[in-house]
């Protein structure tokens, strides 16, 4: 099968290695491949799978995703399926994931909902995503595609469907879902919809009750970690994990983002439960995939299995401290959080695998749950449990008349003959990708004896039954109204007990010297060198008196003298510079005049180090990291005074996630100055970023050796203890950090998360407003904020703190997508599709005013259709926001040629000198970096 295939090529799955795979279980622990007698070989590029009985047959039905059009497999009960997709009505387009069945109406019929992932096709997949290095092929990040939105089908108990994605506004979120799962979270009878998104918010659709959703992730408390911060969504669950009657929501994430688990408040709202319950702690280094929230010891408290594996096949050449094959883990309920079963759980856990998908169902009938994992390029795996049923157990098959035939949706509690409840929901919806066993399971540990179980159907019937025996299978048929609750008059099934079976960096204030300045700072005009010849004494006169002007603050004063001095001596470089260091501080208005200045000095002395040094700044600031790089890499041979240009480098290279490169250019900064404060402080940036969480505190307490009153690394060690959950010794670090520089925001936002963590939320609130004073935008000061106003029923104050995070978060989406949107321009643009490419242009500098690329680009186009004129305004915009962008000034100058328009000479005399003195590093489409672990 080719890899990929071009879009409307029909996909060639004859091979069976390309099949998907349907196995029969023979009943004595060996299954049978019945793939091709059943009929589900497949088609296109399979991704996932959901059952339910849909028509009310009494045989389950399957629901394969796919890439491309999705397909709906009817259960014929004789061994075989049909597909009946274009019968149903289904019709869906693009990337499918997960999907599930439920029935969100409760009007008996099993609905469908389908996970979309994002707007990927054929050839924006092929666009390169690479790392500079050896090996350093990557797939590209999410960032790089537009969200999309969700289906919904509703189920016309016909054996059709009608598409309600719109009707239903589920439609109107738009997201990058991996995985879904299903629960009543707010127990008002009717099933909501968490969704997990990869690299962006997470969903909570709240059903209305009316056949409309609203999306409440973020109010709920379920959209970003307590930071505030989106993640790789990819696996999830919706379980009751304590048992208090509402359905929580654990989620996997890649490696430092930690697996979210958000603990259900009972008020209609989640808290952040990751770390206080060491979830964080035993998964900072995995990426999860499937999972599920089960009991695996029928012990009475529910654990979690997570199938781990990174994304990226060949993460070692980046990241050596990862790893792509990844051992699963088996976290179990203590109570008040996990403790890390695995290694006492089978040699199962002792291996590494690159895995995905996770079923979870009892294979073998013995009362307790095994997994089925499937894995990349090698066979899936199956766990059995041969531990559960040591414990005492009951499990529920569940069957409606008046709700669906399954029973999907049904909310079942348990309460043991010592009074504790347990509570369950009946679903096969969960994980990634996966489906699980429908039947409904419960451990009751050693007690032999249930009081009772109350089943409360979709259609609002509730259902008794009293002491039921242990240790089987019960089919439970839902009554036709809660008058008939059952007493002993349901059927045993089976009795067969066995006994063996980044956050944003704030910026340093400056200690040391230049190198301590704000990263993207520019260096200051250096005193008049001795060198210069001393014929044009008027020259020298009228720069020594634009110094002095601008020494008073007279910047419109200075500003002609120094014009007047480079008048009177062209190649006069100090006042050249000094003109070029005083346009670049008014702001990016006068960054091309700035540039110009600075490619003349070097144009005539080609070792100026100090115009090396503000070219490289002024090339940050406009957004070229990487050619501000290679030519602050220039700058250092010649410099006399290396250590300052090894930090400022070190920064530089940090900024562009080349963390690598980053700490050894800290190490050069150090070799030769050891107790350099700052090269101290950018190394534990560097390391933290890595993922050395030891080596990073090393670094700043090495600060704090040399200077105990550093603020910033206070605030740095607070924050990595906070991470370790180290609360005393963070909230020493943190609270000396404030008293020591009261208006760092970040570190009264995370005085703020430690406190919240303590329960001092009186504290906790005065330290997020404090933050918010500073620094208005801060995401995790807002979101924080928001939150503990909403528990305190502060609705209105909390929703403008909810709604500034959205806001903050829709302003970076949109810059993703103008991103996005430019890639998917240039492969129309390189197909011919003119008309498209300008479209996708234009709307990608709506979304980004200030994206240079998407500006240059649409001047190709304009150029090629003979819009000259407009062709040309379109290469001003794109000089204008990047001055050192050589190709825009070039084809500038082409335009301007061919128009007549004497500025042509100047554009390409600029075209000229960028390219031989500034690295043009950037491309048409775009700019990927490794995965930044924080």
């Amino acid at each position: 099968m080719k890899n990929p295939q071009s879009d409307g090529e029909v996909l060639d799955k004859s091979d069976p290695q390309f099949w998907n795979r349907l196995f029969r279980n023979n009943r004595d622990g060996a299954f049978t491949d019945v793939t091709e007698k059943a009929g589900l070989q497949g088609k296109g590029y399979g991704m996932g799978v959901a059952t339910g009985d849909y028509n009310k047959d009494g045989f389950t039905d399957l629901f394969v995703t796919n890439y491309g059009g999705s397909i709906l497999y009817r259960n014929n009960g004789d061994g075989t399926f049909s597909d009946v997709t274009s019968q149903s009505q289904i019709k869906t387009e693009g990337w499918a994931t997960s999907a599930g069945f439920l029935d969100y109406n409760n009007d008996g019929h099993l609905d469908l909902f389908i996970c979309c992932y994002l707007q990927w096709n054929f050839k924006q997949g092929s666009i390169f995503c690479g790392v500079n290095q050896p090996g350093g092929r990557a797939y590209c990040h999410p960032d790089k595609f537009q969200p999309i939105s969700n289906y919904l089908f509703r189920d016309n108990g016909d054996g059709t469907f009608t598409d309600v994605s719109q009707a239903s506004h589920i439609q109107a979120s738009v997201g990058k879902a991996l995985g879904v799962a299903f629960a009543d979270y707010n127990n008002d009878g009717f099933l909501d919809i968490y969704v997990a998104n990869d690299s962006y918010p997470q969903f909570l659709f709240k059903n209305n009750g009316d056949g409309t959703f609203t999306e409440v992730g973020a109010m709920a408390g379920v959209g970003y970690t307590d930071e505030g911060k989106t993640f790789a969504g990819m696996g999830t669950d919706f379980v009751d994990i304590d048992n208090d009657g509402y359905p929580d929501v654990v989620t996997t994430a890649l490696p430092y983002q930690y697996f979210a688990f958000f603990h259900n408040n009972g008020s209609g709202t989640f808290s952040y439960a990751t770390l206080t319950s060491s979830l964080g702690k035993f998964t900072r280094l995995f990426a999860g995939w499937g999972m599920r929230i089960f009991d695996y010891d029928n012990d009475g408290h529910k654990d979690l299995f997570l199938a781990n594996s990174h994304v990226m096949d060949n993460i070692e050449v980046t990241q050596p401290h990862l790893s792509y094959r990844q051992k699963p883990l088996l976290l179990k309920s203590v109570g008040d959080g996990f403790v890390d079963a695995s290694s006492r759980s089978g040699e199962i856990f002792s291996q590494v695998w690159a895995s995905r998908g996770a079923a979870f169902g009892d294979l073998d009938n013995d009362g307790d749950i095994d997994i089925v994992v499937s894995n990349c390029n090698e066979q899936a795996y199956c766990t059995r449990n041969e531990g559960g049923n040591r414990n005492h157990w009951i499990a529920l098959e569940l069957h409606g008349t008046k709700s669906n035939r399954e029973g999907i949706g049904a909310r079942v509690s348990l309460t043991s003959l010592g009074g504790k409840v347990q509570y369950n929901m009946a679903t096969t919806t969960g994980s990634y990708l996966s489906a699980n066993d429908r039947r409904v399971f419960f451990g009751i540990g050693k007690e032999e004896s249930i009081q009772q179980i109350r089943v409360q159907w979709p259609s609002g019937i509730e259902q008794l039954i009293v002491n039921p025996k242990s240790d089987q299978f019960l089919r439970v048929e839902e009554p036709l109204s809660s008058k008939e609750r059952s007493l002993s008059g349901t059927q045993s099934l089976r009795s067969n007990k066995s006994p063996s079976s980044a956050a944003l960096q704030p910026s340093r204030i400056s200690a040391n010297g230049d190198a301590d300045a704000p990263p993207v700072g520019l260096r200051p005009s250096s005193p008049l060198k001795q060198g210069v010849e001393a014929k044009g004494d008027a020259a020298i006169a009228k720069y020594r008196l634009g110094e002095a002007l601008l020494e008073k603050g007279r910047i419109p004063e200075a500003e002609e003298a120094f014009k007047t001095a480079i008048g009177l001596k062209p190649d006069f470089t100090e006042a050249r510079f000094a003109l070029g260091v005083l346009w670049a501080r008014q702001g990016t208005e006068q960054y091309g005049a700035a540039l110009e200045q600075f490619l003349e000095v070097l144009r005539l002395n080609p070792r100026h180090v100090d115009a090396r040094i503000n070219l490289s700044n002024l090339l940050e600031q406009s957004g070229d990291v990487e050619a501000a790089i290679i030519e602050l890499k220039g700058a250092i041979p010649l410099a006399s005074e290396k250590s300052n240009l090894y930090v400022m480098l070190g920064r530089k290279q940090q900024r562009a996630k080349k963390y690598s490169e980053a700490i050894q250019s800290f190490r050069h900064a150090l070799e030769s100055t050891p107790q350099f404060v700052s090269a101290h402080y950018g190394m534990g940036l560097a390391l933290r970023s890595r993922g050395d969480f030891g080596g990073a505190r090393s670094e700043f307490e090495s600060v704090l050796k040399i200077d105990g009153q550093d603020a910033y690394s206070h605030y740095q060690l607070g924050r990595l203890l906070l991470q370790q959950e180290n609360l005393s010794e963070a909230a020493a670090h943190l609270e000396e950090a404030v008293r020591i520089q009261p208006a760092i925001p970040e570190a009264h936002a995370e005085l703020g998360s430690l406190y919240k963590r303590q329960n001092r939320n009186g504290e906790a609130k005065k330290a997020y407003r404090t933050a918010v004073r500073l620094n208005p935008k801060l995401i995790k000061a807002c979101y924080g904020l928001a939150q503990l106003l909403q528990a305190e029923g502060q609705v209105e104050e909390a929703k403008r703190f909810f709604d500034e995070v959205q806001q903050s978060k829709q302003n970076r989406s949109e810059s993703e997508q103008a991103s996005a949107l430019n890639a998917q321009g240039v492969d129309q643009m390189n197909e011919g599709h003119l008309d498209e490419a300008q479209t996708a242009f234009k709307k990608a500098l709506r979304m980004d005013p200030s994206l240079a690329l998407a500006a240059y680009n649409l001047g190709l186009v304009l150029t090629r259709q003979s819009k000259t004129q407009a062709a040309i305004e379109a290469f001003r915009t794109a000089v204008r926001l990047r001055p050192g962008f050589a190709l825009a000034h070039y084809d500038l100058g082409i335009l301007l040629k061919a128009a007549g328009d004497p500025a042509a000479s100047e554009e390409l005399r600029k075209a000229q000198l960028l390219h031989k003195l500034v690295p043009q590093v950037s491309t048409v489409s775009r700019a990927t970096s490794p995965e930044d672990p924080d």
